[in-house]
C-alpha cells in the first residue's frame, strides 16, 4: 500500500512537494537527522571561504542538497540540472523558494543537445561524457562499494553555456561544477572571470582535464589561487599559486576531490 501511494504521488507530481513541505519538514528531519547534518556541513564548508553574496550557479544540482545550502548564503541561486527525475525533485523541493531558479539544461561548451547517459534515474553518476561511463564501468579499482553499470540507455537533453547563463542572470560570485567528467567543457563555455569556481575531479583518469580547467581559469584571471577539498573540508591552510598547486595535484593520492579557484 505504501509503495502504491508513493507511485501515485510521484505520477501526480505531489511526492516531492509533500516531502519538502513545511508541514512535513520537522517530522522528516526527526526520522532522517542526517539530512540536516549534511546541510549544515555543506554550509560550513562553503562559508569557510565564501562570504554572503548575491548570486551562485549550481551546475549539476542533482537533488538540490548543495542548492539548499547555497540558498542560505546567496540572494539568488541558479540550479542547473538536465535529469528529469532530479528536476521533479528540485521543482517540488524549492517551489516556494523565490530566490532559487531552476534551469533544465546540461551546461557544456555549446548551445544545442547532448546525450545524457543513464546509470539510474536521478543518479549522481549520470553524465553527458561517454568517457566517464567507460571509466566507471571498467576501472572500479575498489573505489566504489559495488561495480558501476550504466543501463545502456541515454536521453537527449538541451544544452547551454555558462556565458548563456551569465547573459540571463548576471556574473555569479561562485560557480560550483559537478558534472561527472564534463567539467572541462563547462569551463570552455565561460569567458568571464568569477570570484570563486569549484569543480570535481576524478584522479588519475581526469588529471589532464583538471589541469585544463585550472589553465582555463588562469586565462580568465592570471592572479587566481587554488585550494582543494575532501569530504567538505579545505585541505590546505591557504590558497596557493597555480604552479605550486599543479605540482601538488599531480602527486595527490586521493582519487576524488573538489578543486576551488579563488580570483578574489
Amino acid at each position: 500500500m505504501a509503495n502504491l501511494l508513493k507511485y501515485i504521488l510521484l505520477k501526480t507530481g505531489l511526492f516531492y512537494r509533500l516531502k519538502y513541505s513545511s508541514l512535513l519538514k520537522g517530522p522528516f528531519q526527526i526520522f532522517y537527522p542526517g539530512i540536516k547534518k549534511q546541510l549544515m556541513k555543506e554550509q560550513g564548508f562553503y562559508r569557510s571561504f565564501l562570504s554572503p553574496c548575491t548570486l551562485i550557479f549550481d551546475i549539476g544540482a542533482n537533488d538540490g542538497h548543495k542548492t539548499a545550502a547555497f540558498a542560505a548564503m546567496a540572494k539568488k541561486v541558479i540550479a542547473c540540472e538536465p535529469d528529469t527525475h532530479n528536476l521533479a525533485i528540485l521543482k517540488g523541493r524549492f517551489r516556494k523558494k523565490p530566490n532559487i531558479v531552476i534551469e533544465p539544461f546540461a551546461i557544456t561548451d555549446h548551445q544545442g543537445t547532448e546525450q545524457l547517459y543513464i546509470h539510474q534515474p536521478g543518479s549522481a553518476l549520470n553524465t553527458v561524457n561517454p568517457q566517464w561511463v567507460e571509466i566507471l564501468e571498467t576501472s572500479n579499482k575498489g573505489r566504489w562499494k559495488s561495480d558501476i553499470r550504466f543501463t545502456g540507455r541515454s536521453v537527449t537533453v538541451n544544452t547551454i553555456t555558462l556565458d548563456d547563463l551569465i547573459v540571463k542572470h548576471g556574473i555569479p560570485d561562485l560557480i560550483k561544477i559537478d558534472v561527472e567528467g564534463n567539467e572541462k567543457k563547462v569551463l570552455a563555455g565561460l569567458s568571464h572571470p568569477v570570484n570563486f569556481i569549484s569543480f570535481e575531479v576524478l584522479l588519475p583518469e581526469f588529471l589532464s582535464d583538471a589541469i585544463a580547467c585550472m589553465e582555463r581559469v588562469m586565462q580568465l584571471n592570471s592572479g587566481t589561487l587554488f585550494n582543494y577539498a575532501i569530504d567538505e573540508k579545505l585541505a590546505l591552510p591557504q590558497f596557493i599559486p597555480y604552479n605550486d598547486f599543479k605540482r601538488l595535484v599531480e602527486e595527490l593520492p586521493d582519487p576524488h576531490l573538489e578543486i576551488i579557484a579563488s580570483a578574489k
